[in-house]
């Protein structure tokens, strides 16, 4: 839920429409868009400034890593002249992805839903993305992707294959099931940290997740189908550095783009 401090709905120099608030408590999935037309109807076209400030303890995470926890939406504002304007104090933290799997009736070379095989760690979220000029205080804050998975081992013999641990994120990554006699369940993410893989009695292990900004593991063997699952790439703290200046660094986990 999005709380409001100090809130401004007005009209700066040239014309261009202000809008301020504070986000004081934890949410998932904020798209500022959304949120400026619904609470201060805006029209998505005007030129506009906003100030947004994140309180201290407050956390905006997502819940798929195929989508930032924190969005600026498009429609007007790629507009030149418009400005958004954040004042980190909290945590914007993209999701886990998921540990690879092989359970899935063909040793984890099926295709998952994210078009990478299931053995494969699916990659960590996003944690900001912007479509506009964009300034950001994060001094006190943090931006952090999400955790990459870890790679589910290969099948051995008889014995299976473990799977990959989940990424580190919000939400976290979900562990990879093995199969055979000693595959077993990868653990998964945590709020800050990569999962296990798992993998015993000579079943090739999965690998760990990631933690926040960081990949997954690569999973171990390899021979008898294939090589095992790669881990999932590192999520990005930032998706929008061309129009983006920091104006204090704080702490950032994972690449930009």
């Amino acid at each position: 839920m999005t709380g409001f401090g100090y809130n401004v709905l007005g009209f700066g120099s040239g014309g261009t429409l202000i809008i301020s608030f504070t986000i004081s408590s934890s949410t998932n999935n904020f798209n500022l868009l959304n949120h400026i037309q619904s609470n201060f109807n805006y029209n998505g076209s005007e030129l506009v400034s906003i100030f947004v400030t994140i309180d201290a303890g407050v956390v905006i995470g997502s819940s798929s890593s195929s989508t930032a926890s924190f969005i600026t939406g498009s429609i007007g504002f790629a507009t030149t002249g418009s400005l958004l304007t954040i004042i980190n104090n909290g945590t914007i933290r993209g999701a886990g992805g998921r540990g690879g799997l092989n359970n899935d009736g063909n040793n984890g070379r099926s295709t998952n839903a994210d078009g990478n095989s299931n053995k494969t760690g699916g990659d960590g979220g996003t944690a900001l993305q912007t479509t506009m000029t964009t300034i950001i205080d994060n001094t006190n804050g943090t931006l952090a992707g999400g955790g990459g998975g870890g790679g589910a081992g290969d099948v051995a013999d008889t014995v299976g294959g473990g799977g990959g641990g989940g990424g580190a994120g919000t939400v976290v990554g979900v562990g990879g099931q093995g199969n055979g006699t000693g595959g077993g369940t990868g653990a998964d993410g945590t709020a800050t940290n990569g999962g296990s893989g798992s993998g015993s009695g000579g079943a090739p292990g999965g690998g760990a997740g990631g933690d926040l900004g960081e990949a997954g593991t690569n999973g171990s063997g390899g021979g008898f189908f294939g090589a095992p699952g790669s881990g999932g790439a590192a999520g990005k703290f930032l998706d929008g550095s061309s129009t983006t200046t920091f104006k204090a660094n704080g702490t950032r986990l994972g690449g930009s783009s």
